[in-house]
């Protein structure tokens, strides 16, 4: 039967889509006109001539032709100056969206626009990417129905049927324009920055915004139907080219999902998505030939012809297997937000965000644009919850305890005045927490300007809670718990400091000389952060969630610290400049901390950087003989691999987090050969210590091969007792 389906429909098709390809192209480039008229006079001989002893490639200025000359002259047709202009190399056949393609060709075409789309998403330009497929600006020349309405005639090729571009081929990149507005729409909704991340600039190009996405649907099934049972596709190109069809219309479904209302959909589609994405790797698209009509689908110099505010750039596409690479992280990363948007905890939100951040493989903008909106969407937080919902996980998570039991035992234990602060309080902490917890989705750099510029309403909520307390009467049992507030909120903004400062780490912030005050300094937040988790856990719950949070973090925090303790003795042997130099490098780099906000807040700072306190700190830490770096680095190995065999939490992110801490080991492992004493920094070779976060741990260097070397050769540690 469906042998009867397909020859019926290859029939109507036949009748329906009936024209002559080559007749109709040339009836439309005849009637352009020509712009101002037809009665040019072509002067190009006289260039030509007058050129005649110039080199290729030479260029003839007149005398005072500068840069402000060169600005004007985008114009004139100069290569090196005009990026808009196409050599006679570049030059290619006028594209033709109706040229008749084999089955093999269609599939590479396909593959191409993913590879194109997935530069878009990699931060790329619109009109550097998808729109440079000449397909999509083609779509309605291949409409079916207008060309029955030409009435022409078909020109028949068995091995190219007609129909590959007109059903299936329009079909798939129908979907891939109203992909790209599902897309566009979300990365202007979200927080994702403009020129950062993305680039809006669409050049009046229609991405279908008016077509529902249901009929392109359609338009996509009806595509896979006639692959299905049409004869004229050769049996061995059907599942190829299906697998691709039916990839674009399970992405499309996707991209018009909502994460909250429609997340188990959203889990099987993921899942459909990469069953088809495993088929196509099983059947890769052959390179067409160098004179394949294939080749002419893409013009990376289409820019030229667009109403385009970026100057032209011709990106190198990746091979097709990376392409696929691409595409499977996008869908993983895709899957965590599904879950993240069941989360209903702050930890799993600022474990996960935090973790994505330190990846190697930077998460696409608009999957970082879902997951802040996921969270919150300027009304709701996880799309049921008022903004103040934060505040009783805050305290729920952070001390163990139910916000409206602690308001309870506070509004009992007031001496204050007036009543206690609840709804400004409240208020700070939507102000911090929401978008910290969104501030992890940003790119690398904005994350950090983000968490700095947080710093400040955090240490402003201290004030208050240390304000709020001291008005409370604490002699009480219940009282020794009502003192931890502080310290619940001390030990958020500890964490985002240590952040603060790691990240400059991962941004390669940091010159030679000022590494060493950055270790210092996480030492010294680090330290302060492990005392609140210690008072917290003194009032904690023995065997909840919190208390074994609490215990995983003094632990993971003191590896933390060890390491950065090693560190700081050995690079502070960097450090070349005077005094006054390394001040005022300070105090550019820390300018964060000393706004003049601070001065009218009660509270100090608890985690204030001090410049005077540092270079004292390196002349006791080289003059320590029972100090040893490598002892550091080993006793923080024993803890973080002491940390991977305890009992584990169910979370998928828990596992995650197991995931970065074996990395943290396995720098241990690259700086076991530091030197063993304090005798041991003056002679080491610094320039042995390599800082690369793109390939090595984002924090910390790596010891080169050689370092094994020198550690045989340091002085033996004194036997000191």
């Amino acid at each position: 039967m469906g042998s009867n389906v397909g020859s019926s429909l290859d029939s109507h098709f036949s009748e329906f889509f009936g024209m002559n390809v080559e007749r109709y192209a040339d009836e439309q480039f005849n009637q352009l006109d020509m712009p101002g008229g037809d009665d040019f006079y072509d002067i190009t001989t006289i260039f030509s001539e007058g050129s005649q002893e110039m080199e290729d490639g030479s260029l003839l200025m007149t005398e005072g032709f500068e840069l402000q000359q060169a600005m004007n002259a985008f114009e004139i047709g100069e290569p090196r100056l005009d990026t808009g202009m196409r050599s006679e190399s570049d030059m290619k056949p006028p594209f033709n969206p109706l040229t008749l393609l084999l089955p093999g060709e269609v599939c590479w075409i396909m593959d191409r626009s993913f590879a194109y789309e997935m530069l878009w998403h990699a931060g790329n330009c619109l009109p550097h990417s998808v729109l440079t497929i000449q397909y999509v600006h083609r779509l309605s020349d291949m409409d079916p129905e207008l060309l029955y309405l030409r009435s022409a005639v078909v020109q028949e090729d068995a091995e190219r049927p007609l129909e590959l571009i007109t059903v299936v081929l329009r079909s798939f990149m129908s979907g891939l324009m109203k992909c790209c507005d599902f897309s566009w729409r979300r990365l202007n909704e979200g927080s994702t920055r403009e020129m950062e991340d993305w680039q809006s600039d669409k050049c009046e190009v229609s991405f279908l915004e008016g077509v529902p996405s249901v009929y392109l649907q359609t338009k996509l099934d009806e595509a896979d139907f006639w692959l299905e049972h049409s004869y004229k596709v050769p049996q061995q190109w059907r599942e190829p080219l299906r697998a691709r069809v039916r990839l674009r219309n399970v992405y499309l479904q996707m991209l018009g999902l909502d994460v909250h209302k429609d997340t188990h959909k959203l889990q099987i589609l993921l899942s459909t998505a990469k069953q088809h994405l495993t088929t196509i790797r099983n059947y890769p698209s052959p390179e067409p030939s160098p004179t394949s009509p294939a080749h002419l689908a893409f013009d990376p110099h289409l820019a030229r012809l667009l109403t385009c505010s970026v100057p032209l750039r011709i990106l190198d596409v990746p091979h097709i297997i990376d392409t696929w690479d691409s595409l499977t992280r996008f869908l993983d990363d895709w899957v965590e937000i599904g879950k993240l948007s069941s989360a209903q905890n702050l930890a799993t939100w600022e474990l996960a965000g935090t973790l994505q951040s330190y990846s190697r493989s930077p998460t696409p903008a608009y999957l970082r644009s879902t997951a802040q909106l996921t969270f919150y969407d300027g009304l709701l937080v996880l799309h049921d919850f008022m903004p103040s919902w934060v505040v009783e996980r805050f305290f729920l998570e952070t001390m163990g305890i139910r916000y409206n039991i602690l308001s309870q035992a506070i509004r009992e234990r007031w001496k204050g005045g007036d009543g206690p602060p609840f709804a400004e309080m409240e208020r700070h902490f939507t102000k911090v927490i929401t978008p910290q917890l969104q501030s992890h989705w940003n790119n690398v750099p904005r994350r950090r300007r983000s968490l700095a510029k947080l710093l400040l309403p955090w240490h402003k909520l201290y004030d208050l809670v240390v304000e709020m307390t001291g008005s409370l009467d604490t002699t009480d049992e219940t009282g020794l718990i009502l003192r931890q507030i502080p310290n619940a909120v001390l030990s958020w903004r500890l964490a985002v400091i240590r952040e603060v400062i790691f990240s400059g780490f991962q941004l390669d912030l940091y010159t030679s000389e000022e590494r060493a005050f950055a270790y210092l300094f996480a030492v010294q937040t680090i330290e302060k952060h492990i005392s609140c988790l210690e008072q917290l856990s003194g009032v904690v719950p023995a065997g909840t969630p919190t208390k074994m949070e609490i215990d995983f973090n003094v632990q993971y925090l003191t590896a933390l610290q060890l390491i950065s303790m090693a560190l700081f003795s050995v690079v502070t042997r960097l450090m070349s400049f005077e005094p006054q130099r390394l001040e005022l490098n300070f105090i550019r780099r820390y300018k964060w901390a000393f706004l003049p906000e601070y001065d009218s807040i009660t509270t100090c700072d608890a985690a204030c950087p001090e410049f005077s306190s540092f270079l004292p700190a390196c002349k006791e830490i080289l003059e320590d003989v029972y100090f040893s770096p490598s002892d550091n680095i080993r006793l923080a190995r024993k803890m973080l691999s002491d940390l991977i065999m305890q009992p584990s939490h169910t979370s998928y992110w828990y596992s995650e987090r197991i995931k970065f801490v074996r990395d943290t080991i396995r720098a241990c492992d690259s700086l076991d050969a530091l030197p063993s004493t304090t005798a041991g920094i003056r002679a080491f070779d610094i320039g042995l210590l390599l800082w690369d976060p793109t390939l090595n741990h984002p924090w910390f260097p790596t010891l080169s091969s050689q370092g094994a070397d020198k550690r045989r050769r340091q002085p033996a540690r004194p036997n000191v007792g």
